[in-house]
Formats: C-alpha cells, structure tokens, sequence
C-alpha cells in the first residue's frame, strides 16, 4: 500500500467511524446508554438497542484508534464498552431470552477486542466468557450450511484469530480441527451461487463461499480450499433479493483475506470489481451504506461489513 493509498484509506476509516456516532445513543437511557442502533438516529425509524452492532461500531472505532493513535472517539469507545460490559447477561447468556445466538454476539466481543494488546479486568473476564461459548458451540459440531447468525464459518473465524491473539491454544486447535473436518466436504459453486434465504429479521447478510475461505485463512487451512478457486469467483458484484451490499462485503472478506496470505493477484479482478460497486454506492450514500438499495437509511452495521471488507486484506 502507497503512502496516498494508506492516507486515503484512514480518511475512509474515519468517516464511518464518525458516521457510526450518529447510530449511537448517548442520552441518559439505562439500560441502553452507549448501544449503537442498526441505523442513524433522527430519521424515519425508531432508535432500537443491538448488542452485536455495538461491537461492530466498536471494532472500527478501535481500529481506527489503533491505526492512527487519535484518541477523537473515545467517548464513543467508552459508552459502547459501558453498553455491552453492562447487557453481557442478556446476550452472551445461552439461558437469557433475548439472546438469538451467544455465539454471534461472542463472535463479535473477540473481533472488537482483539484491536488490543491490553485489556481492563473487566473485558479480560467478557473475552474469556466469550470464548467460552464460541468454544462450547464449535465443540457442538454444528452443521456448516447454517446462515446469518448461526453460520459457523464466523464464529470459527474470530475463536481462531482470539487464539493467535491471546495465544490460547486450546481454542485455536479447536477451530482448526472444525475447519479440517468440513471444508474438505463442502461444494464451492461457481459464481459462488447459493440460494436466497430469509432468516431472522429476514435476512441473507453471509455469504457462506466468502465466510469458508474467511475461515480458512483464519485456522491456517487454506490449502483444503479447491485448487480452481479462481476459476469460481463471482465476475462481479452479485445482485441478491435481499442484504445484497453485505453479502457482497462478505464475499470481499474471504477474499481480500486471502490475497493478503496467498498474494494470488488472480483472485484481485473479482475482488477488486465487487469493492468498486460497494464504494460508489457508499459514496452515493455519503460514505455510508444501506443493506440495498432501496433501504431508506445508512445503517451501521452494513457500513461495518463494507468498512470490514476494505480492511480484511490489511489487518
């Protein structure tokens, strides 16, 4: 990366950083002071608290700090962390009823903290419980064609990256065993094709092809993907009926990932050709995304899957 194209690219980083503090909620509102909600607030959809978009807006914000030692956010780091240090029983809980899935959420504790060398007591005790649950769900075998949040592929991908981090070895054999087990069993299609499907919320945000080869590179495994991979890519961005700009963003997080390990320039084209669609249509949007199109409002977490996928092939 060239000195203009790092400048340029912190510049970016910096704008959604500063757009996701317009998703935050810093009123005086217990419980959910400090959460960041799915969309920017003031507009035509009610504020809502979200565990998981919390950490999302965490991890770039740290990111950001980490990158540039601009302390500009700290704020904002510190209401999020108060947010989710403070609601962990509600959603990293297997027993809570508010919880959809511990693991998706403890996925996303692992990620945001990762950004840190130290950690407070506090997130110490949060990470450690996060990773027992990521752990206890990867032990449970769980099917690899789940989607959304019980796709396996994510929280095999942030219990490995947590386990080179922390230098935990237990958790990182433990994702590599699950990523040896079933990648060799798993069909990639070409165009990375895969029917459309509505989970909770209605949502199709993974895409499974992008979070296997994701996964991959993260366990080390990346010499059990097909040898004609580059022959499967999509040619360009893949029009999808629903959460097409985060599913898209996913597939750029397999791969961006991936050139970065393998430096294979044979996988840029798709790459780079999907990443131009997802930029112009943030750029439209005043450098932010929807999760498509005809969304009415920037939404942080689809925000987060572009930003995630402009940095996957340089964290």
């Amino acid at each position: 990366m060239t000195p203009k194209e790092r400048a340029l690219g912190l510049k970016r980083v910096r704008h959604v950083a500063e757009f996701l503090t317009d998703c935050q909620i810093l009123e005086n509102r217990e419980p959910i002071f400090g959460t960041v909600c799915p969309w920017e607030l003031n507009r035509s959809l009610p504020a809502r608290e979200d565990y998981h978009d919390t950490l999302q807006a965490l991890w770039v914000w740290e990111t950001y700090e980490s990158l540039t030692d601009d302390h500009s956010f700290r704020k904002n780091q510190e209401a999020g962390w108060r947010y989710v240090l403070r609601n962990q029983d509600r959603f990293l809980s297997p027993t809570s009823p508010e919880a959809l899935n511990p693991a998706y959420d403890s996925s996303y504790v692992l990620l945001a903290t990762n950004c840190r060398n130290r950690l407070s007591s506090e997130k110490k005790m949060l990470v450690e419980r996060a990773s027992r649950v990521l752990a206890e769900s990867i032990r449970s075998d769980p099917d690899p064609r789940l989607r959304e949040y019980f796709n396996p592929w994510w929280h095999v991908s942030n219990l490995a990256d947590y386990g080179k981090k922390r230098n935990d070895r237990r958790c990182l054999k433990l994702a590599q065993t699950y990523a040896e087990r079933w990648l060799p069993r798993m069909k990639f299609r070409p165009g990375f094709r895969e029917g459309y499907h509505s989970g909770p919320g209605k949502h199709d945000f993974f895409a499974s092809h992008g979070l296997m080869i994701y996964a991959a590179t993260c366990t080390d495994t990346v010499f059990l993907l097909p040898t004609d991979l580059a022959d499967l890519l999509p040619d360009s961005f893949v029009v999808r009926k629903n959460d097409e700009n985060p599913w898209n963003a996913s597939v750029c997080w397999g791969l961006g990932r991936l050139i970065s390990v393998t430096h294979n320039e044979g996988l840029l084209r798709s790459y780079e050709s999907i990443m131009r669609v997802l930029n112009e249509r943030a750029r439209r949007r005043g450098g932010a995304l929807a999760r498509a199109e005809d969304f009415p409002e920037r939404e942080s977490w689809a925000t987060f899957f572009w930003m995630f996928a402009n940095l996957a092939s340089a964290l």
